[in-house]
């Protein structure tokens, strides 16, 4: 994909971007479990149909701070076609849906509303199955935690305390249907809503977003073209450094601002962070989406005085009570594994690999952006020398981390 068309097509470079200017996980399980062909990312249908269930509206919860739900589907479950033959449908009259077709984007799960009228909105929905390395279904609990998560960036977006060039694609409600082949209500199926429109300050500066992995990834369809990141620097010549470290340093506040002040972690890779770029090619923005994992400090909250009581209850919450050091152990995780490995070494790879700045320099500045935010956190917060990873395996039956030293960033 050539720069200009993004500046000119914004909505179809985004989408493209996302399916085939797309390396996959560095864990290395993409290519290995992944969705039906026709519904696939990486495959050549644009775009498939959903299919839904409709029942009495005593038999679904929605799940909004805010009251917003689009009326005609508030009493229907939106099912991707993978699911159509799993026994919890059985009895239910499953029909094909025809109001709008959908995109897939990288997540496989989650796809785009082609639709204006529906303003190319998102939907997240369940997957009883492996995707990548993790099984995909959307339980109530999973699915109104990216809500709740939301509407607390949402309270927080409107009293001005992130950075103008800090934005989240908002999730204003999830839908449970009540399935009666479901005797545990909390494994029943849901679907989330996603707004495509970012909420950030500088929304009228963003032309184009793309997926940050799409800055390294080699173009599927024209493996020919050059990768976005040296059209990129060909187009900021002298300035890169300074634009590449600015980009690097907005991606760390993101991180740091939500955990200092909200005492959320969110463990980000290259697939759930969008880049807002202005007219001239500059990176402006960070968007964050796919809220649902993200986890809630409760010792980090309490000492910021907030609230600690969730809708979610107790899914992605981590605490200082927690055994086998698993608190300091996901902070590490976080931080020196996804954000440092899966993030912030690829762009430096690439700044050192295009003769733009030592290695060792670029690190440095890094680490000191670093250490500036954790002198608000805790002493304990980060094992000292220490850092911590998964192996690379399916991730169906637990996490176990595996210890490291000397982390790359602190």
């Amino acid at each position: 994909m050539l720069l200009e068309d993004c500046n000119l097509k914004p909505l179809a470079s985004l989408q493209y971007s996302d399916r085939y200017i797309n390396d996959g996980s560095p864990s290395g399980f993409t290519e290995l479990y992944r969705t039906s062909p026709s519904t696939d990312p990486f495959g050549s249908q644009w775009s498939y149909d959903l299919f839904y269930l409709e029942d009495d509206d005593i038999n679904f919860e929605v799940y909004s701070k805010n009251n917003f739900i689009i009326n005609n589907l508030k009493n229907i479950l939106l099912i991707h076609p993978d699911m159509i033959k799993q026994r919890e449908l059985n009895g239910y009259n499953i029909k094909k849906f025809i109001d709008f077709d959908v995109i897939p984007t990288s997540s496989c799960r989650t796809v785009q509303i082609n639709s204006e009228l529906y303003s190319n909105d998102y939907l997240k929905l369940h997957y009883n199955g492996v995707i990548g390395r993790i099984n995909r279904s959307l339980p109530r609990r999973k699915a109104i935690n990216g809500v709740e998560i939301s509407y607390m960036l949402l309270e927080n977006y409107k009293k001005n305390i992130f950075p103008e060039s800090f934005g989240f694609l908002n999730e204003p409600y999830a839908i449970t249907h009540l399935n009666k082949n479901i005797e545990n209500t909390n494994f029943c199926w849901s679907y989330v809503w996603r707004e495509a429109k970012p909420t950030i300050l500088s929304i009228d500066k963003i032309i184009f977003m793309l997926p940050l992995f799409s800055l390294w990834s080699k173009d599927r369809i024209n493996p020919n073209h050059v990768n976005i990141f040296k059209q990129l620097i060909f187009i900021w010549g002298k300035k890169s450094v300074e634009i590449i470290v600015n980009l690097l340093f907005n991606i760390i506040d993101s991180y740091f601002i939500l955990i200092t002040k909200l005492g959320l972690q969110n463990e980000l890779n290259a697939q759930n962070i969008l880049i807002g770029f202005s007219d001239d090619y500059f990176p402006c923005a960070i968007i964050i989406r796919d809220l649902m994992g993200i986890e809630k400090d409760l010792q980090l909250r309490r000492i910021l005085g907030l609230n600690n009581d969730f809708d979610a209850d107790d899914y992605k919450i981590i605490s200082e009570l927690d055994e086998d050091d698993k608190y300091i152990k996901r902070h590490s995780f976080a931080f020196d594994f996804k954000l440092s490995h899966y993030v912030l070494k690829p762009i430096i790879d690439l700044t050192v690999k295009n003769n733009l700045i030592k290695q060792n320099e670029l690190k440095k500045l890094i680490k000191q952006r670093v250490a500036n935010w954790i002198k608000y956190l805790p002493d304990s917060y980060f094992p000292k020398n220490k850092w911590y990873l998964h192996r690379k395996e399916l991730l169906v039956d637990g996490k176990i981390f595996i210890e490291k030293n000397n982390p790359l960033f602190r």
